[in-house]
């Protein structure tokens, strides 16, 4: 009877470990070329409405943001990206309720998208990437409380910790406790135009593009100060965003923890 009641439970073990391992881990085949960034929720010490969020190329090549849509970040309407919306390759995407130049703004740097139709909201988020076909390619958030990000007086981004994880899931988040890009005196953690998941990317670019007798490339510890960086690109008006023609050119790499610079670029966008 013992002996029986042995194989009793290691059929039920063999059985309960087949049907765990058929339990699809929401985690991603391959690591995505697009996917959803950053996302300033909070809004800023000068306005609730202070609100941006960014999408993230990680992939080598520029791309056409033509089609794509994004859904869950501007009230009931799609966000719908025309041709001269580009991202460039190990880059970001930034898309702005206010431009750097309004009162309302924190930024110190140029958006690539300025729409006073950003609205981001602070529960039942749910904002979801649309390739051209319609079918969702990034999601952020679950329709509930955001995952990470902070209200608090020194307000803070939910920022992607890692793209192959399913972006409705927690753990592909985090709050953001480094701060780039702001102005001057503006207490709050974010990396507004910089693409915090392209740090392997482009140090794997710089290694493959520099020639044998370049020098390495420098390091810089990022202190949590409010360090500032200069805009990137003139300022666009708010009611007319003109695609604005940029040249591409090589991050350079400083390791500021999870958070580290890119290019940024300006272009338009269109809504429906």
């Amino acid at each position: 009877m013992s002996h029986l009641f042995q194989r009793r439970q290691l059929a039920s073990l063999l059985i309960f470990s087949l049907l765990m391992s058929s339990i699809p881990l929401p985690l991603k085949a391959e690591e995505p070329s697009l996917v959803i960034g950053e996302i300033h929720w909070a809004g800023s010490s000068l306005s609730s409405a202070d609100e941006w969020l960014e999408v993230w190329n990680l992939t080598h090549e520029p791309i056409i943001l033509n089609g794509y849509q994004l859904t869950g970040a501007s009230g009931n309407r799609n966000m719908i990206f025309g041709i001269s919306d580009v991202i460039p390759a190990w880059s970001t995407f930034l898309i702005s309720n206010y431009d750097a130049g309004d009162t309302k703004s924190i930024l110190n740097i140029t958006p690539d998208m300025v729409t006073s139709s950003v609205s981001l909201p602070n529960d039942k988020l749910k904002i979801q990437l649309l390739d051209p076909q319609g079918s969702i390619i990034d999601q952020a958030g679950n329709g509930l409380t955001p995952f990470a990000g902070s209200n608090d007086e020194n307000k803070a981004s939910m920022t992607r910790m890692s793209p192959l994880l399913s972006g409705d899931q927690p753990g592909a988040w985090f709050t953001a406790t480094s701060s780039q890009n702001f102005d001057i005196g503006i207490f709050t953690y974010g990396t507004p135009g910089w693409c915090d998941g392209c740090q392997d990317k482009t140090t794997q670019n710089l290694v493959t593009s520099t020639s044998p007798t370049a020098s390495a490339a420098t390091t810089t510890q990022f202190e949590p100060t409010m360090t500032q960086s200069s805009p990137t690109s003139t300022a666009t008006s708010i009611s007319v965003i003109e695609a604005q023609e940029s040249s591409t050119t090589m991050p350079i790499v400083i390791d500021y923890g999870p958070q580290h610079p890119v290019a940024s670029f300006s272009v338009a966008g269109e809504f429906q």
